[in-house]
């Protein structure tokens, strides 16, 4: 209820549901099903604005700006309250159909810092994920994690949607001419495309 009020754009967890199997079962235990959280309107997934395969939608340098301006911002919000997000991916961030608001949704993923070890497999989305988190690095995620994937977002938005870690076939070090290079191939590898500089 506290962060409701002081971390608004973020769609909280309102109620736990479970599954019950039916009593006649011989296992009828309620089991975890999910979360219920507010419905959100008016808002396209940032995923829609980015990675359509139009570039950035004709969103405008000035829109792409205040939008990744407005999702660092609230990101440095939650990180100062000890969460850190862990699933940052374009499809759990909701921008405004007038592009003045932004929502962070799949709360349940957050990790509070005053509360260890809870969630720690890793969980992302292929492609948005820190280098610890593509390779499975097991423990508590940090800010440095979700920071890494801000800029994924904010090189989408800045750059016409091209994801800075997706080489196509132009880049493929692994020998094998049928390799599919993916930009989590690449961030696990630590292969930052612009550079022969390692991560």
């Amino acid at each position: 209820a506290e962060y409701s009020s002081t971390l608004p754009f973020v769609a909280w967890p309102i109620e736990v549901l479970f599954t019950v199997k039916h009593p006649s079962s011989i296992q009828h235990i309620p089991t975890l099903a999910g979360i219920t959280m507010r419905h959100i309107t008016g808002h396209q997934v940032l995923e829609k604005l980015t990675s359509n395969g139009n570039g950035r939608l004709g969103l405008g340098t000035e829109t792409a700006v205040r939008i990744a301006a407005v999702i660092a911002g609230q990101l440095a919000r939650l990180h100062a309250t000890g969460i850190v997000f862990c699933d940052l991916n374009p499809k759990n961030i909701l921008v405004s159909n007038n592009r003045q608001t932004v929502t962070f949704v799949d709360a349940d993923a957050f990790q509070h810092s005053i509360i260890a070890d809870v969630f720690t497999k890793p969980h992302f989305f292929p492609g948005y994920a820190s280098p610890d988190q593509a390779n499975l690095k097991p423990g508590m995620r940090t800010p440095a994690d979700d920071n890494f994937v801000l800029a994924i977002h904010i090189f989408q938005l800045l750059l016409d949607g091209g994801h800075p870690f997706d080489t196509g076939p132009a880049y493929n070090p692994t020998g094998d001419p049928f390799a599919n290079i993916t930009p989590n191939d690449n961030v696990k590898a630590r292969r930052w495309p612009y550079s022969n500089i390692p991560l």
